[in-house]
């Protein structure tokens, strides 16, 4: 479950682990959980939750939750989105990794590299546009700007989670990308959140 504790409450620090960035599993008066031991991940009002039945994550307190259609074979998908300015992230659950969309008709690739997602590697893989894309359909990101990041995983025996950001450049959306993919939590034994 994801939650927040108010500015200055004391917690004891239980143990410390290196999984997914960094987690602290933490005690309260209430309540024992994990708080991300990135500091952009736990600064006061920076950040809102979300919580599905298929995961959690946390994003940009400055951005909205936009429900968005799913493609076919998805059981679900949400987007998040700036107040102001470009982008998205759009998070899909699938049975499988193979029923999640990879890359986008008019993308071409650029990058590929390894992120930590609750405990399991995945592909971090970024695609630039090549030529003018498309219009949106319901097997890609709402939007079409100039890069497409992409991190698709397995969530268990059956489910996979895909996690898309349709971004303007590949500074400071992409960095917002990176810390919403290290705040992603789901049901798993080496998933501490």
């Amino acid at each position: 479950m994801l939650g927040t504790a108010a500015q200055g409450v004391a917690l004891t620090v239980l143990r410390y682990t290196r999984v997914n960035g960094g987690w602290f599993a933490v005690r309260g008066l209430a309540a024992t959980g994990w708080i991300s031991a990135q500091p952009a991940l736990s600064a006061p009002g920076v950040f809102r939750s979300y919580r599905s039945s298929r995961f959690g994550a946390l994003y940009p307190a400055t951005w909205r939750e936009v429900p968005v259609p799913a493609p076919a074979a998805a059981t679900s998908s949400v987007a998040f989105r700036p107040a102001s300015g470009a982008g998205d992230i759009v998070v899909t659950t699938a049975a499988s990794v193979t029923q999640l969309p990879n890359g986008r008709s008019g993308y071409g690739l650029r990058s590929v590299s390894q992120v930590l997602v609750c405990g399991i590697t995945a592909g971090l893989v970024v695609f630039q546009r090549a030529a003018a894309a498309p219009a949106a359909t319901p097997t890609s990101v709402p939007e079409s700007l100039d890069y497409l990041a992409v991190v698709r995983l397995p969530i268990g025996k059956h489910g996979a989670l895909g996690l898309y950001a349709d971004m303007p450049d590949l500074g400071p959306t992409l960095q917002v990308f990176r810390q919403f993919v290290a705040a992603v939590t789901f049901s798993a034994p080496q998933c501490p959140g």
